[in-house]
């Protein structure tokens, strides 16, 4: 639901054609905004409503995850995203809260751009929807006298260079940089390692007696250990996806 209810023309439009988003979310990510304001409104229907039978803390809990990670798809808060993962790589701990958000957040980018790393059959023809829908963009852009990006207007922007610049400045280093978070485990001791130096997480990381470890402990590391899981396939296809960009860009 990260796209909810897009209209066809992203933030910059909103923003400088004062839409009715852009006026109701005072031009702070919009459509981002939106997307979660109308996923939320479904689910507040009665036959809609998958959240029914969750408590109000783990609906709270599931509520503000989904709000984070939606309003992370804003491409304007990219570099930031990114920057604060790249502090974190190092010395990347799956148990630690914040280093964990930010994870998901750049796995959810990860998706959201993913679609120059699927086969050239499946990627290309998306690519020309996209480029389609910009140049819709910077045609009415235009006709209302608006600011036009370069990479929307149909005079400037070709497909290949549109394309390797993307792949090389923004899709490539997000990769790259999540792909530096390694997951290992080292057996039965309960220690994995997290970051390009290895972090190590407590002894007793998969521990769940409560003689041994405190409530608040054994969620965090079950998370944690469900977070790592999950991760292991990502990472794997992160590797596959960068050799397979790399080999059809030539980049």
């Amino acid at each position: 639901c990260h796209d909810l209810d897009h209209p066809g023309f992203n933030n910059t439009y909103q923003v400088n054609a004062r839409t009715d988003l852009a006026v109701r979310y005072n031009d702070i990510s919009p459509l981002e905004n939106h997307h979660c304001a109308v996923a939320f409104q479904i689910f507040s229907q009665p036959d809609c409503n998958i959240f029914s039978t969750f408590d109000p803390e783990s609906f709270k809990q599931i509520r503000q995850g989904t709000i984070t990670l939606i309003l992370a798809t804003d491409m304007a808060r990219h570099g930031e995203i990114l920057d604060s993962f790249k502090q974190k790589v190092d010395n990347f701990d799956y148990t630690d809260e914040e280093h964990s958000t930010c994870l998901k957040m750049v796995l959810i980018k990860c998706c959201d751009i993913s679609n120059e790393v699927r086969p050239m059959e499946v990627a290309e023809p998306w690519v020309d929807c996209l480029l389609e829908e910009y140049f819709m963009q910077s045609d009415r852009e235009k006709a209302e006298g608006l600011p036009v990006a370069p990479f929307m207007d149909r005079e400037k922007v070709t497909k290949p260079t549109a394309q390797i610049g993307f792949i090389k400045f923004v899709l490539i280093p997000m990769f790259e940089t999540v792909m530096k978070v390694s997951v290992q485990d080292n057996g039965d001791e309960g220690q994995s390692n997290g970051g390009a130096t290895g972090t190590p997480f407590p002894t007793g990381f998969h521990c769940s007696s409560p003689k041994k470890v405190g409530r608040s402990h054994r969620r965090r590391s079950h998370r944690a250990a469900r977070v790592q899981g999950e991760s292991r396939e990502v990472f794997g296809n992160c590797k596959i996806a960068v050799a397979r960009t790399r080999s059809h860009t030539h980049i």
